[in-house]
C-alpha cells in the first residue's frame, strides 16, 4: 500500500485576543495610597486583586496625575508581576511611579492591561 500523504499541521491552540485581555483587565482591581515624596509619586499599601476566573501573570498599572480642575497632567505605567490566582490578591512594598507633575492635586491608578499565565503544554 502507498504511504499516506502528510496531513496538515494541527492548528495552534487558540490564544485570547486583545478583546479577551481587555475584558480580563476590567476584572482587576488595584488599591493603594499615593503621596509625593522628594519629587516622586510614591505608591504604598498597594493591593492587586484578580477578580477573573483565570490566573494573571502580570499587569500594566497606569497612574494618572490630575490638577484641581481634573486636567490630566501626566500618565505613568509600570508592570506589576504576579502570578495572581483567581479571587486572590497580592500586596506590594512602596515604589515610585515617576516624577510628580507641577500642580498635581490627586492621582488615580488602575490596571489597564494583563498577561495571562501561559497554559502548560
Amino acid at each position: 500500500p502507498g504511504t499516506p500523504a502528510p496531513g496538515a499541521p494541527a492548528p495552534a491552540a487558540p490564544t485570547p485576543g486583545a478583546g479577551a485581555d481587555a475584558a480580563l483587565a476590567k476584572l482587576q482591581v488595584f488599591n493603594a495610597h499615593w503621596q509625593a515624596v522628594n519629587g516622586f509619586l510614591q505608591i504604598s499599601n498597594g493591593v492587586w486583586t484578580n477578580n477573573a476566573t483565570v490566573p494573571i501573570q502580570s499587569s500594566t498599572l497606569e497612574c494618572d496625575q490630575y490638577d484641581a480642575n481634573n486636567n490630566d497632567l501626566d500618565q505613568m505605567t509600570t508592570t506589576l508581576n504576579g502570578p495572581v490566582q483567581p479571587a486572590a490578591n497580592v500586596t506590594f512594598n512602596p515604589f515610585n511611579m515617576g516624577s510628580v507633575a507641577a500642580n498635581m492635586t490627586h492621582v488615580t491608578c488602575s490596571i489597564t492591561q494583563v498577561v495571562q499565565v501561559a497554559a502548560a503544554p
